[in-house]
């Protein structure tokens, strides 16, 4: 497998208007996760000198985020051969759940039932 090119010019940034557009959606987003938040009763001092090495933002997800969790949960959910599907499928209608529900709590637990 080839390894991925990499491409050494950087992404470019908005300019002028546009980088004022963008700043201002960044603060609006901002000020709405501070607001619920303080309504969850969860108290984070989100100052702009908390973290001032530039570092991302602790609430924002990442891309690496989403990629992560997307194999994960390919992972998770990957076709087991016939016979586990058959087994489950024996146990969860003796539970009384659905082969889906009956993986998820295996999932969930990390064990059977």
């Amino acid at each position: 497998m080839a390894a991925p090119k990499f491409n050494p010019r950087p992404a470019r940034r908005p300019q002028g208007a546009t980088l004022a557009l963008v700043r201002a959606r960044e603060e609006t987003a901002r000020r709405q996760k501070e607001t619920q938040l303080a309504e969850t009763g969860i108290v984070i001092p989100l100052s702009e000198w908390l973290g001032h090495n530039n570092g991302p933002d602790i609430l924002a997800p990442t891309a690496w985020h989403a990629y992560a969790w997307r194999q994960a949960h390919e992972r998770a959910w990957k076709t087991p051969p016939l016979e586990v599907i058959k087994r489950r499928c024996a146990r969860a209608e003796a539970l009384g759940l659905t082969y889906r529900e009956y993986t998820l709590e295996i999932l969930e637990r990390g064990r059977y039932l």
